[in-house]
């Protein structure tokens, strides 16, 4: 199981700001078994990281609220799933931003760098 949170906390870190929809990353780590999806959904909740908020609502909702606790509830509210800034900091090897004196405009470069880079290497894997 820490695999697979290591691998959705990548995903949704990886996703930025505008985070991830839960259905977008049960597909993108190819989750099929409604139980896996469960405990998946279980473990995001106890990650202080990270934010939860539905379509259209940018309140978002407390890892306690009944209304996200069950992962068929969650996924029926269109549910985002977003990590903090300082998680999506380390994500891109940022471990002490506050000596950094990272500017507005470099954060913003380093939020693209993901999605710059899988831009770019997407060709050369379709070509394999």
């Amino acid at each position: 199981m820490g695999t697979l949170i290591s691998s959705a906390l990548e995903e949704i870190c990886y996703h930025g700001p505008a985070g991830v929809s839960l259905s977008s990353l049960c597909s993108t780590l190819a989750l099929t078994p409604a139980s896996i999806k469960a405990s998946l959904w279980t473990n995001l909740l106890s990650i202080p990281s990270l934010q939860f908020t539905g379509h259209g609502n940018d309140m978002p909702f407390s890892p306690d609220d009944d209304k996200i606790k069950r992962f068929e509830d969650a996924e029926k509210l269109y549910l985002k799933i977003v990590a903090k800034e300082h998680l999506r900091d380390y994500f891109v090897g940022l471990y002490d931003t506050t000596s950094a004196g990272i500017s507005s405009n470099q954060r913003s470069a380093l939020n693209d760098l993901p999605l710059l880079v899988f831009s770019f290497s997407l060709p050369n894997l379709q070509k394999k």
